[in-house]
């Protein structure tokens, strides 16, 4: 009974820590060039870019398939999909219109200006206009794919 009760245990152990949100991946480097690959990596980057980060928990949005992990950079909200893999990101991706002002034909009343940025695995939302979050984001993830900027 007591063999039975301990494998039950190990195995629930073995699956909770599986599903673990906070989970790091091996960073992706390619020419020099820095990817954010997860949660983890990107809270590291930001803190060496000398932001100040609040992690605030985990909520719902109602407009891509998995949930927010929700943090302040220097005050100001910032809302992060960390998926499984790439395809689930892009298929969310995917439902973001080019000016970020509808996700899934559904649309957005936003309080500020949204920019969405994509990494491997990681999609983040801030919506506001401090150019040092938004470059700061962009040195690590790449261009905003939405609202897509015109090129000058």
């Amino acid at each position: 009974m007591k063999k039975v009760l301990l494998i039950s245990i190990f195995l629930v152990v073995m699956v909770l820590s599986s599903g673990c949100l906070f989970y790091e991946k091996e960073p992706v480097t390619e020419d020099n060039t820095k990817y954010i690959i997860g949660y983890v990596s990107l809270i590291n980057h930001l803190h060496s870019e000398g932001f100040e980060i609040e992690t605030l928990g985990i909520s719902r949005q109602p407009f891509f398939s998995i949930r927010s992990m929700n943090l302040t950079i220097d005050g100001e909200l910032v809302y992060v999909f960390d998926y499984s893999n790439i395809s689930a990101a892009r298929k969310d991706m995917a439902l973001v219109s080019p000016d970020a002002q509808s996700i899934n034909n559904t649309r957005m009343r936003w309080t500020g200006t949204p920019h969405f940025y994509n990494s491997e695995e990681v999609i983040v939302l801030y919506v506001g206009d401090n150019p040092k979050i938004m470059t700061a984001l962009e040195s690590g993830m790449g261009a905003q794919f939405a609202p897509q900027l015109e090129n000058k």
